[in-house]
């Protein structure tokens, strides 16, 4: 198609966790279009070192690490990828971890277990069965973790002023 694509460093470091502003800028200069994870602010500081940039895609959802109006100013189109199946991905996790906090996995460590924790009842672990789940935001991921729990006897609480289309079991708050 004659394009030259380059990967940056998150593809290249196994350890990444956050994407040094001067790490890109380097990676990214002379190109026009970058496709960006969450780990990297996109500041107006970024888009003025990077001259040459027409778009910038943001894997996932949001465009919350790009200063949009600054990209704006300078005529750099900022996207996203909303039609992944991150939605799914960040239920489940959600899920896991209200799960994991309502059995108390973070105190029934392998100590805790070897040195007899498991014949006290000090540590009660509680289910989900007839539990309150409150959801603030019914978007794709909200609707999705709401989904999930449907059959468990939760009531499903939501707030979000621009839900529409409840599905039933679900009541706005």
């Amino acid at each position: 198609q004659g394009f030259d694509v380059r990967l940056g460093q998150p593809n290249r470091d196994p350890d990444y966790r956050r994407h040094l502003e001067a790490d890109f800028i380097a990676d990214a200069k002379g190109c026009q279009g970058a496709l960006i994870s969450g780990g990297i602010r996109v500041t107006r500081e970024v888009l003025a070192a990077l001259p040459g940039l027409k778009v910038i895609s943001k894997i996932g959802v949001g465009v919350d690490t790009v200063d949009v109006a600054a990209a704006s100013e300078l005529g750099i189109a900022v996207c996203n990828t909303p039609g992944g199946n991150d939605a799914v991905a960040v239920a489940e996790h959600a899920l896991t971890l209200l799960l994991a906090l309502r059995k108390q996995l973070h105190v029934w460590t392998r100590e805790y277990l070897q040195g007899g924790g498991w014949r006290t009842p000090r540590v009660f672990a509680g289910g989900l069965d007839g539990s309150t789940l409150g959801i603030v935001g019914f978007g794709r991921i909200g609707r999705a973790l709401a989904q999930r729990v449907a059959g468990w006897n939760v009531r499903v609480l939501v707030h979000d002023p621009l839900a529409r289309d409840l599905p039933p079991g679900v009541q706005a708050v």
